[in-house]
């Protein structure tokens, strides 16, 4: 897939938000780079339960109008 960063905001409530700048902290990650850490552990979660999301399934995805980067 492609390796391009699309930036969008997230919001967090403020437990969820002072948990994930400890953690990162404790794995010398910035914030984001936590972020993607964990939605990178969860991604490989779910492809192990459910088969990998292949890249052609994800540029379908993407053809039927589920274009990220003209949603956030």
């Amino acid at each position: 897939m492609h390796e391009d960063k699309i930036s969008f905001q997230v919001r967090l409530s403020t437990d969820v938000q002072i948990k994930l700048r400890y953690l990162a902290k404790q794995e010398k990650r910035s914030k984001n780079a936590e972020i993607e850490f964990i939605v990178r552990r969860y991604i490989e979660q779910y492809e192990n339960q459910n088969g990998e999301l292949t890249d052609q399934e994800m540029e379908e995805f993407l053809f039927e109008g589920n274009d990220l980067r003209l949603r956030f």
